[in-house]
């Protein structure tokens, strides 16, 4: 069930580091003419991230968040369950039905321990909101687990290791990148690559720094 509060919809800060770092656009072309819509909204903003959808796709093009290290909460997972956002057409965001008896991980694309920081109520309501099928896409038990040295789950594990996190404010941009080549799967077009870009400044008075990643699924996918 969701926290018992007033819901908090910050969204993804531009401002965060300091500096603007603002979200991805599509201004002209076949990406702008998919980017969901839901009257005026084509931004849907959740507690400490946001996102736009992919009308012929049902993924995010792309989620954007922000991690306050200072702050982080260790919060449980238990009990929450994936499901869709009511604020999104139920025909725009692939749910459940993708994902029994195979070995596509729900994978989140904004990470669910990056997210729940701030004080106590507001991260847990950022816990419940990163399980919304918007945040989520398939990706293989052996991409997406860390545990499973999966190169999604580590990437970060692996950047923070060289950083003082507990100590620093990051911003993160990712998603899936669509090709005409994805493979088709229970009426839904799994996404082979996915990219990320981490940004941050290790203290005030040094300028943004960014590092940027694009990791593959491709060869797990005949599996």
């Amino acid at each position: 069930t969701a926290p018992q509060l007033e819901q908090i919809m910050t969204g993804y800060a531009p401002n965060f580091l300091g500096v603007v770092v603002p979200i991805p656009s599509a201004a002209t072309g076949k990406t702008k003419s998919d980017v969901l819509k839901v009257g005026d909204i084509s931004k849907f903003d959740y507690t400490h991230f946001s996102l736009a959808m992919s009308r012929s796709r049902g993924f995010a093009l792309w989620v954007a968040w922000n991690i306050n290290g200072g702050s982080l909460k260790k919060i449980s997972r238990t009990g929450i369950k994936f499901r869709k956002d009511p604020d999104v057409p139920d025909d725009a965001q692939v749910g459940d039905e993708l994902y029994s008896n195979n070995q596509l991980d729900r994978g989140h694309i904004a990470r669910r321990a990056d997210l729940v920081w701030g004080p106590t109520a507001e991260a847990a309501q950022a816990n419940f909101d990163s399980f919304y099928f918007t945040n989520i896409t398939p990706q293989h038990q052996a991409f997406n687990q860390s545990q499973a040295h999966g190169i999604w789950g580590e990437l970060e594990n692996a950047i923070f290791e060289e950083l003082e996190i507990n100590d620093l404010k990051v911003s993160v941009m990712g998603g899936p990148i669509f090709g005409s080549q994805d493979p088709d799967y229970r009426g839904a077009k799994i996404p082979k690559d996915f990219w990320k870009i981490i940004y941050f400044r290790e203290s005030a008075s040094l300028p943004v720094e960014a590092k940027a990643y694009i990791l593959t699924q491709e060869d797990l996918l005949d599996r």
